[in-house]
């Protein structure tokens, strides 16, 4: 690092201290977590344990601006630890939303909240992947092993059929998870 580098890096530095001065820890943390980016999800998990009076709108005014697939499921992770009335009906309207790894963890959240919607909801996503021509358009995402982890854990027989359900016309590594999806839950229950 130059000295001119190190000189910015210093007042960059100086500059957040003062705001942070100015401003205190709620705000610096509520304007952290505004921006919807990697950094947030930490600022967001203290300002649930922190400030849990903010946490909801701020996580929720969030959310939009997470483009990142993997940040928008965290935050939706994130926002299940909130001790607020409002966090289940957002659940379930994020489980009609526009990410798959999102609607996933949503319906999730639910399933371990005991909501029945969340059991559904994964159940279509399974149902909708089967529709889906060009699997590299889900390339990376996590949504489609997650969709056969909560299938396979669930202990409902309508999972296990939909699992089977032309199971032979979905790519291998998804045939390969659901087995050893089937093999991890039958493993969990063994007396």
């Amino acid at each position: 690092m130059s000295d001119k580098e190190a000189q910015a890096t210093k007042n960059k530095a100086r500059k957040w201290w003062a705001d942070f001065q100015k401003k205190g820890e709620k705000q610096m943390l509520i304007e952290g977590v505004a921006l919807g980016d990697g950094h947030s999800l930490y600022q967001g998990s203290r300002l649930i344990k922190k400030y849990p009076d903010v946490a909801y709108e701020t996580l929720v005014k969030a959310l939009p601006k997470s483009e990142n697939w993997g940040n928008r499921a965290s935050f939706i992770w994130l926002l299940d630890e909130v001790k607020d009335k409002r966090v289940h009906d957002f659940l379930r309207g994020e489980c009609h939303g526009p990410d798959l790894d999102a609607r996933v963890a949503a319906a999730n959240c639910l399933t371990q909240r005991g909501d029945e919607e969340g059991f559904k909801t994964v159940l279509r996503e399974w149902e909708e992947l089967g529709k889906i021509k060009d699997f590299d358009s889900l390339w990376g995402k996590c949504g489609p092993s997650n969709i056969i982890l909560a299938l396979c854990r669930s202990g409902k027989l309508s999972a296990y059929q939909a699992l089977a359900k032309d199971l032979k016309k979905r790519p291998v590594g998804w045939r390969m998870e659901v087995m050893q999806g089937l093999e991890s839950y039958l493993d969990e229950i063994k007396p």
